[in-house]
């Protein structure tokens, strides 16, 4: 199975062309899912302030910067 992504906006004819790459052999059977994104750019930014004070992220990247820490010391020892 091979997943093929393509992104686009839903046009006011609500019609949508797909362009089947050329390795795909003719008459083969392909499943089409529409998944629709309903999030907006505020809402991901909303997402990245809350991000900011959000105790188990911060911990989180204070472990991943110490890793990369010891690395980097590592590295040039």
């Amino acid at each position: 199975m091979e997943a093929i992504r393509q992104k686009v906006k839903i046009p006011k004819s609500r019609e949508i062309l797909i362009k089947i790459p050329q390795h795909i052999p003719e008459n083969g059977i392909a499943e089409v899912i529409i998944l629709l994104n309903q999030e907006t750019k505020q809402s991901k930014l909303d997402k990245l302030k809350d991000a900011m004070t959000d105790t188990q992220f911060l911990n989180d990247l204070n472990d991943i910067s110490e890793d990369f820490r010891t690395v980097d010391i590592a590295e040039w020892e």
